[in-house]
């Protein structure tokens, strides 16, 4: 009949006492398991090959479609808008650092001259004016004004920095039609 363990007494470690009777008292000692970073790389190492051709044909895939799609120009210009009361010269500087130093504060004032600029620039009217100037309806093949106005102004940007200045950029294929209507706008 098997032996049944009290309870009290704490449990034989197998390693300490081994089971097996026919086994010698030896102290057995097993080989440290690998350090994961060592099992890392010994993986890596047997599958290098794998990894270089997906990360070749990742790349030969990119430069390939990068090569396909058609190039986009940007053409960037800015503009200062004239103060409020006309003003040049040192008028002017210390009207936009005023009105800066407001923005700065946590103060927003009434629109500013670049706000309205700006406004101005993003207009359907002016758009329709640049699309009519430049074909913009049979570039984009788009018969309907409308639907054209919303592409030219996906391609159109005007952002306004701290100081005041607007910043406008147009994009297209053509780089000088991108800078003729950038010019033209402003």
């Amino acid at each position: 009949m098997p032996a049944v363990h009290d309870p009290d007494r704490p449990r034989p470690d197998p390693r300490e006492f081994p089971l097996e009777p026919d086994e010698p008292a030896a102290l057995r000692l097993e080989p440290d398991p690998a350090p994961q970073a060592q099992r890392f790389i010994e993986a890596f190492r047997s599958r290098w090959r794998i990894y270089a051709g997906i990360v070749g044909t990742a790349v030969l895939l990119a430069a390939g479609i990068s090569l396909l799609l058609p190039s986009w120009y940007r053409a960037k210009s800015t503009l200062l808008p004239p103060t409020e009361t006309g003003e040049s010269g040192f008028g002017m500087l210390s009207g936009m650092i005023q009105s800066n130093a407001l923005s700065t504060l946590g103060f927003k004032t009434t629109s500013t001259p670049s706000d309205v600029f700006g406004e101005i620039l993003k207009s359907r009217l002016l758009s329709e004016a640049a699309i009519r100037q430049f074909g913009y309806s049979k570039i984009y093949g788009k018969k309907v004004m409308d639907r054209t106005v919303k592409e030219f102004q996906r391609h159109l940007t005007v952002k306004e920095n701290a100081a005041g200045i607007l910043d406008v950029g147009f994009e297209d294929r053509d780089p000088q039609r991108a800078a003729d209507v950038t010019n033209f706008l402003v």
